[in-house]
């Protein structure tokens, strides 16, 4: 050591030696004062020395005055100094370059480290590069952690296990990511590579570094492919290995395993609360221990005075009045004095503007908030007042739901002045962001609005507008009433050209969604009624022009249309019904009794439901039906002939059927001939190719 100092002092003196050999002592001498070797250990020296070799152009030397440099922009960076630590990082890049691409391993981890970390580094100070950036700066991103991967792998293909614990940090930030991300259930943009982050990881645990178990454990754990069951419980089982060497990573995990139960561990509440003992001085696991627990007391204990406490405990960010709002709605109503004190605390918090910082959550507790003062219960009377203060606050969030809630007071004038406009404006702001409920409820407020208008232009507006929106709701999500409503509105010919075809089709869904699963068969029939032939079609249109209440138009084609014999596996299905308690069953099987037909007893519900609803025509239909000995036929014949006297063209083809055929009455071709032509001359494009052969044919 004495002999190598002399030699360089000698050598700085007088130059005698070449600037390689200098650079050789200076490099391996900075190597001992680094080290602490023959000399005091001194840093600051062997820096110098580093960095009088470097600027020789040793490579080695490089490396080391690079390790330096790399460090005092750590320094700075913990100091808060930003621009000094990013001096330093630039100039240990630029310093590291050369013994990277020489194969200097150490030099390969530095540098991927810069690559994947200081992005900050790259960046230009000019601002119009600033701005240009903007639009390619996905792609010089990826490029840049691109280039960081590829110096950590060469340094870890040499064996730098630096690299492994690099690479081992960088690709477990990403999954942190990934996890944060797949919990908001936004993950569908994130590409995480599962396998590329357990090689590392494991590589890492491998070297030695214990540290690495828990999340080795883990990411087998949260392994996505799900039908590889052994490396699950390989996860867990390393879980448990960590959780015994003290990790209290692990522990809270496997806490949180036994509290709520999964694939590869039974629930155990028990060892869940020998975990959650355990943890109780951890500091960094205060909070989550405590919630744990909280949770514990909720669901499993049914301890709600406990779990009240513990999640007001913890509440700092008020991430957990949603639930302690929830446990209200648990609490029996005996427990009066503890409900009204949760209510205080969740309604001071808010009026202290202390909402949960994640909107979904916020918006979600002033919701049920406000839909709880519609109501009320045994303990807190309903106030429509409190309703609409609620509302009004995530409605200004643009939540939907509460923008179709205020909408509706406002609509109905409870807790707020009546405010149609505003009501309006609310449905509308709500149905922009695809709210079907906001859609129906627009389009019911415009029929209601048109309904009362007395201006027929105004009233046209405003059955076109609800129309729309109604439309637009049940394409959204299938509503029998929506269905119904826009059936009246074809029938009747609100906003819309009047269609008897149009209107039986959504009066066929709404009536559809009712049915019960044991009903299939008249289901299935009901369903067929319109796609069955154009006789039919006829016949619907026919009987639609007659009747002011669609049912009893209905009623009449399902009994005359369907054989009104019940065939054996409609019986069949009633009697399991019946024998399993079905109570409707039972009444079903009662009416064949009666009527000797379920079939006839439900057209007669049809017709009896329009009799009931003041429709004249229905009620005389109602009695004519039902004292038929005929089976109803000559009734079928009579309503026919009168819907053909009134001049539909589709009653007239069937007419002339009946008279072809001579089942209902005498056969009668002269009268057949005759009514096919009425028909065939009137033009109806539904009937028209059945008239126009049948009339071709008789001539």
């Amino acid at each position: 050591t004495v002999r190598l100092l002399r030699k360089a002092e000698q050598a700085s003196e007088t130059n005698s030696e070449s600037s390689e050999d200098i650079a050789l002592v200076q490099y391996l001498l900075g190597r001992l004062y680094h080290d602490g070797q023959c000399v005091s250990k001194d840093a600051a020296k062997a820096e110098e020395l580093f960095k009088k070799s470097s600027e020789k152009g040793f490579i080695r030397a490089k490396t080391n005055y690079g390790i330096y440099l790399f460090k005092h922009g750590n320094e700075e960076k913990e100091k808060g100094n930003k621009d000094l630590s990013m001096k330093y990082y630039k100039q240990a890049f630029k310093m590291l370059k050369e013994p990277a691409e020489n194969g200097e391993s150490k030099a390969q981890v530095l540098l991927g480290h810069i690559y994947l970390d200081e992005k900050e580094i790259f960046e230009s100070s000019n601002p119009i590069v600033k701005f240009l950036n903007k639009f390619y700066n996905k792609n010089k991103d990826f490029k840049r952690i691109e280039k960081g991967n590829y110096w950590l792998r060469r340094a870890a293909s040499s064996g730098e296990e630096n690299a492994f614990h690099v690479l081992a940090l960088h690709y477990l930030i990403q999954y942190g990511e990934w996890k944060n991300c797949r919990l908001q259930g936004n993950c569908q943009a994130k590409n995480f590579d599962f396998l590329e982050t357990e090689k590392w990881v494991k590589k890492a645990y491998l070297s030695g570094d214990k540290e690495y178990l828990f999340p080795l454990a883990d990411l087998y754990y949260n392994n996505p492919d799900v039908y590889n069951v052994s490396k699950g419980l390989l996860g867990v089982n390393m879980m448990k290995q960590a959780a015994e060497t003290g990790d209290e990573r692990a522990k809270i995990h496997l806490a949180q395993f036994y509290a709520y139960g999964n694939f590869f561990i039974k629930k155990d509440i028990v060892k869940a609360k020998q975990l959650i003992e355990d943890l109780k001085d951890s500091e960094q696991f205060k909070k989550s221990t405590k919630s744990l627990l909280a949770d514990i007391y909720f669901n499993y204990d049914k301890d709600y005075k406990e779990a009240f406490n513990l999640y007001k405990e913890i509440n700092s960010d008020y991430s957990r009045l949603e639930i302690i709002f929830s446990i209200y709605k648990h609490i029996h109503k005996e427990d009066k004095n503890l409900k009204e004190e949760i209510m205080s605390y969740v309604e001071d918090e808010i009026k202290k503007g202390h909402y949960p910082s994640d909107s979904a959550v916020k918006n979600l507790l002033l919701q049920q908030l406000g839909i709880f003062y519609l109501n009320g219960d045994d303990v807190i009377s309903k106030d429509y007042e409190k309703s609409a203060k609620y509302f009004k606050i995530c409605a200004d969030d643009d939540d939907k739901y509460c923008q179709v809630n205020l909408a509706e007071l406002y609509e109905q004038g409870k807790g707020v002045l009546q405010d149609i406009q505003e009501a309006e404006k609310l449905y509308a702001q709500a149905a922009d962001q695809d709210n079907y409920s906001a859609m129906f409820h627009l389009g019911k407020m415009y029929y209601n609005l048109a309904i009362s208008n007395k201006n027929v232009s105004e009233k046209n507006m405003y059955f076109s507008k609800s129309l729309s929106w109604l439309q637009k709701s049940l394409d959204k999500n299938f509503d029998a009433k929506t269905s119904n409503l826009i059936g009246l509105m074809y029938y009747k010919g609100y906003g819309t050209r009047q269609d008897y075809v149009k209107a039986i089709e959504y009066f066929k869904k709404g009536y559809s969604d009712k049915l019960t699963n044991w009903d299939y068969d008249l289901k299935r029939v009901l369903n067929g009624i319109i796609s069955c032939g154009s006789h039919v079609n006829c016949y619907q249109k026919s009987f639609a022009k007659e009747y002011t209440d669609i049912s009893s138009a209905l009623g009449f084609i399902k009994y005359f249309i369907i054989d009104n014999t019940d065939t054996p596996d409609i019986i069949k299905k009633l009697e399991q019904e019946r024998d399993n308690g079905n109570s409707q069953a039972q009444e079903l099987l009662d009416a064949k009794a009666k009527y000797g037909s379920v079939l006839k007893y439900e057209a007669i519900e049809f017709i009896k439901s329009s009799a009931e609803n003041g429709d004249k025509d229905a009620k005389y239909l109602l009695e004519e039906v039902i004292s038929q000995k005929d089976g109803g036929m000559s009734v079928y014949k009579k309503w026919i002939e009168k819907s053909a006297r009134h001049g539909n063209g589709y009653s007239k083809a069937l007419l002339g059927e009946i008279y072809e055929e001579g089942k209902i009455t005498d056969k009668d071709e002269k009268k057949a001939l005759e009514w096919y032509e009425k028909s065939a001359k009137q033009g109806n494009p539904g009937c028209r190719s059945i008239s126009h052969s049948h009339y071709s044919r008789y001539k």
